[in-house]
């Protein structure tokens, strides 16, 4: 298996090679609130309780991409297209429409906000 070799010998290297594994380039997140932000948009990691409503909102200048991770949640955008999305979903609207939710069960989704 060619991807069984490389990921071998990418451990050896990082094993052997000085200040190969100083610092981790990779951060793993599991706060809430934003978690990234840059001049191109930000990402944020929101947990909602079964009931719990996210308010009628919208992003304008922006591209929203909403990802469920877990649970299931009815989003409605401009007050009339209901999406029931659940784990693995990934639903992507641009944000001059207006978006509200409710959690159908616990529920955590990343939202991604991208400047237009």
């Amino acid at each position: 298996h060619p991807m069984k070799k490389v990921l071998i010998a990418t451990a050896i290297a990082a094993l052997v090679l000085p200040g190969f594994a100083a610092d981790p380039v990779g951060k793993v997140l599991a706060d809430e609130g934003k978690v990234f932000e840059n001049g191109h948009g930000k990402v944020v990691r929101k947990a909602l309780k079964k009931g719990e409503k996210i308010d009628k909102h919208n992003h304008e200048g922006e591209d929203i991409i909403f990802n469920v991770m877990q649970g299931a949640i009815k989003v409605t955008l401009n007050d009339s297209e209901v999406h029931e999305l659940k784990a693995g979903d990934t639903l992507v609207f641009n944000g001059k429409n207006f978006i509200a939710g409710e959690a159908i069960d616990d529920t955590l989704v990343v939202i991604t906000l991208v400047k237009e």
